[in-house]
C-alpha cells in the first residue's frame, strides 16, 4: 500500500518507539510478530480488541466532555479520575463534537476522501482489497457536496457557450449557424 510523506514519518517514528519497548522487554518477554502495531510485548493485537478500544475512547471523551459541561468539574480533577493529561482534556472540551462513528466508519471516511482527492475508483478498491470498482463505488463511497459541484462545474465548462455582447468570440468556437451557413455554400 503506497503511503504519503507524513504518514510514512509518523510510522517511522512510532517503530522507534516500538523499537526501545523491544530493548526494554528483552529477548525472554518479546514477541516478534512482525506487525506494526502490537501489545506492549509485542505479541499481535486482536481485531475485537481495536474496536473495542476505539469505542471505549469514544465513550471517554463524551465523558469528559459531559463532566466538564454538565456536572461543572475541573480540568484537573477529570484528567486525575480518567487518568489522561491535561492537555488531553483541553483538547476534548475545546474542540467540536465528534460524530457518531464507529471503527469500521473510518473505512468508508477513507474511500469518501480518496474520491474527494480525485483518486480513481479502481485504485481505491484495490486499496480496500474489493475485486470489483463498482462495489467500492456503491458501497464504501459517498458523494459530498464538494464533488458534485467540481462534477457541475467539469461539466460546464466543455459545453460552448454563446460570447457575450462586446467580448469577441473564441476562434475555435463555431456556432450551428456559421456551420449550415459552410455547409450551404461548400453543396453548391
Amino acid at each position: 500500500m503506497a503511503l504519503d510523506e507524513a504518514t510514512v514519518s509518523v510510522l517511522l517514528d512510532w517503530r522507534a518507539d516500538q523499537e526501545r519497548e523491544r530493548s526494554v522487554a528483552g529477548p525472554e518477554v518479546w514477541v516478534d510478530s512482525g506487525r506494526v502495531f502490537t501489545r506492549e510485548d509485542g505479541a499481535r493485537l486482536r481485531p475485537q480488541w481495536i474496536s473495542t478500544r476505539f469505542e471505549d475512547l469514544i465513550r471517554k471523551y463524551w465523558l469528559v466532555r459531559h463532566r466538564h459541561s454538565a456536572e461543572g468539574w475541573s480540568v484537573d480533577r477529570i484528567a486525575r479520575r480518567h487518568r489522561v493529561s491535561v492537555r488531553a482534556v483541553q483538547i476534548a472540551i475545546g474542540g467540536e463534537p465528534l460524530p457518531p462513528i464507529r471503527f469500521h466508519d473510518l473505512r468508508h471516511g477513507a474511500a469518501t476522501l480518496a474520491l474527494l482527492g480525485n483518486v480513481n475508483m479502481k485504485v481505491i478498491s484495490e486499496t480496500l482489497g474489493h475485486a470489483r470498482h463498482s462495489f467500492t463505488a456503491d458501497t464504501y463511497t459517498s458523494v459530498l457536496p464538494e464533488v458534485s459541484r467540481a462534477a457541475a462545474e467539469a461539466v460546464a465548462a466543455v459545453v460552448p457557450r454563446r460570447p457575450q455582447t462586446g467580448v469577441p468570440a473564441a476562434t475555435n468556437v463555431i456556432s450551428f449557424a456559421d456551420r449550415r451557413n459552410r455547409r450551404g455554400k461548400h453543396a453548391g
